[in-house]
This record gives structure tokens, C-alpha cells and sequence, in this order.
């Protein structure tokens, strides 16, 4: 009898891995929804910095363009490409789906394309797909103006609003805050930067650098 209680505590003793077994069970939907979080937050991240770059890009292209003269919406036009091509990388791209959709710029998505098979010839990915990139940031991103009054004058402003896919769906409800238009992926989080348009007269006279030179006889 001393004989079977022994030999039925060894086969207790020995079955010691079952309890890690579920304790990993367990905290494995935990452990895969801490780095799902990590890697969606250091992905808006990344878009952020995005929207800061096209922001920058965005107002110098109007300190450029708003003093010419011309047509608004030609002007417009040039200012919304500077900022999309700052967030092609980290648009919500349908990849598949490219030739079925069209783009709203596709003069703007052919050159993305040509340019990029250019600087990178030995990387490079189908030509439908730098498309439907440049199209998808093209359709989650709004570039507004707007003009302010302050103590030293009329200021314009430019706000680049721009539509970062949350693809992970169970923290949609955590991260999320707006829908995209896109195809795939529908959640997304509104990112937004506003920076002020430093404008200048291209056509007045440059001031004198104060250096005068002999002259050439």
C-alpha cells in the first residue's frame, strides 16, 4: 500500500511542467496584446513624425507658391502634393486592388512612381502598388489654409490632417479615433500639425551684402 501512494506521489511530482503549461496558456493573450500595443504605438508614432515632416514640406511649398500669381487651385493642388509625398511610406495602401480604383492625382501618382524607380532601381516594388501608396496618403490627407491677424500682421497657417491606419482591430477601440476610406483597413487615428507660412516678396530687390568689389579694367 506504501508502495502505490509512493509511486502515485512520483507521478504527481513529475507532472510539475502541466502547472507551467497553463500558467503560459493563460498569459499568452496578455503577452501578444502588449506587443501588438507596443508595435501599433510605435507605428502612429512613426506616422506622427510623418505628418510633422509634411506640415514643413507643405509650408514651404506655400511660401513658395502663394505669392505667385496664377490660379488658386493650381496652387492648392502643389501644396497638398508636398505633403502627401512626405506620408507615402506610412499610408494605408490596398495592395492588390490597385488597378481596379482610380486615383484622384494620377499625373502626381505616374511621377511618384517614375521617381522612385529612379532613385531606387534595385528595390523596387510593382509599379501598381507605389501607385496605390501614393493614392491611399493622397486620400487620408487634408491640407488646409487659413490666415490669423496678430500684433505684427496677417499670418497664414497650414494644417496637415492625416488619416494613420491602426491595424491591429482588437485596439481599434484604444487607439482609433476616426474611419478610413480604405479598403483593408478601416480604423484609424487622426494626426494633425499646424505650422505657420513664413511668406516673402520673390520679386523685391535683394539688400546689398555691404562687400564692394574693384572693378575690372
Amino acid at each position: 500500500m506504501s508502495a502505490s501512494h509512493s509511486t502515485s506521489l512520483n507521478l504527481h511530482t513529475d507532472e510539475e511542467g502541466a502547472t507551467y503549461a497553463v500558467s503560459l496558456v493563460m498569459a499568452l493573450p496578455l503577452y501578444v496584446a502588449m506587443i501588438a500595443l507596443i508595435v501599433e504605438v510605435s507605428s502612429l508614432t512613426s506616422a506622427g513624425l510623418a505628418v510633422d515632416a509634411a506640415a514643413s514640406a507643405a509650408a514651404r511649398s506655400a511660401a513658395v507658391w502663394l505669392p505667385l500669381e496664377g490660379d488658386a487651385d493650381r496652387k492648392a493642388r502643389q501644396i497638398q502634393r508636398a505633403a502627401v509625398m512626405s506620408l507615402v511610406s506610412v499610408s494605408n495602401a490596398d495592395n492588390g486592388i490597385a488597378a481596379v480604383r482610380p486615383g484622384d492625382d494620377p499625373e502626381a501618382e505616374e511621377a511618384f512612381a517614375k521617381a522612385y524607380g529612379q532613385f531606387s532601381p534595385h528595390r523596387l516594388p510593382s509599379l501598381a502598388f507605389l501607385r496605390e501608396k501614393y493614392r491611399a496618403a493622397h486620400r487620408d490627407t487634408k491640407v488646409t489654409l487659413r490666415t490669423e491677424q496678430t500684433a505684427s500682421g496677417p499670418r497664414t497657417i497650414v494644417r496637415v490632417e492625416f488619416l494613420a491606419p491602426v491595424r491591429v482591430p482588437g485596439l481599434a477601440y484604444l487607439l482609433a479615433d476616426s474611419k478610413s476610406s480604405g479598403s483593408r483597413v478601416n480604423d484609424a487615428r487622426r494626426l494633425v500639425t499646424e505650422l505657420p507660412v513664413v511668406l516673402e516678396n520673390t520679386t523685391a530687390r535683394t539688400h546689398p551684402l555691404g562687400i564692394h568689389y574693384d572693378r575690372l579694367r
